[in-house]
């Protein structure tokens, strides 16, 4: 008869300890202090997540002003390419997604380029004349 009390003390004490164990993780958990926004780790991940928008914008905004500059005083193949860099610093904002780059465009100054094309005649060379 004692051997059957000893044996229902024993489980009866390994239930509650194995209770009590479950329990004191959560007792002895660190008060949240937030420190974690301030980390290493925490100013990285905010670093990946940078919204390329605002950089796009600026060299576009960039690219317009120097293009206005030029024009300004007269360079008009430096104003074209200005103009240019803007074109392109638009098209990445489009591809980004950006709402800025769905209602801008590049302006225009003065007239726009012109492209001549130039014909010229090549001599037509027989197979007598390619010999001498």
């Amino acid at each position: 008869m004692k051997l059957a009390i000893i044996k229902k003390a024993a489980v009866a004490l390994a239930v509650s300890t194995a209770a009590s164990a479950g329990m004191t993780g959560a007792a002895f958990a660190s008060k949240n202090t937030h420190k974690y926004q301030t980390s290493g780790e925490a100013q990285r991940q905010q670093l990946q997540q940078v919204d390329p928008c605002e950089g796009i914008w600026g060299q576009f905004a960039n690219d317009v002003k120097q293009a206005g500059i030029a024009d300004k005083n007269g360079q008009t193949g430096a104003r074209d390419n200005w103009l240019v860099l803007a074109d392109a610093a638009l098209e990445a904002g489009q591809k980004a997604g950006c709402g800025w780059a769905a209602r801008t465009t590049v302006p225009t100054y003065g007239q726009a380029p012109v492209v001549q094309t130039v014909k010229t005649q090549v001599p037509q060379i027989g197979p007598a004349q390619q010999l001498q």
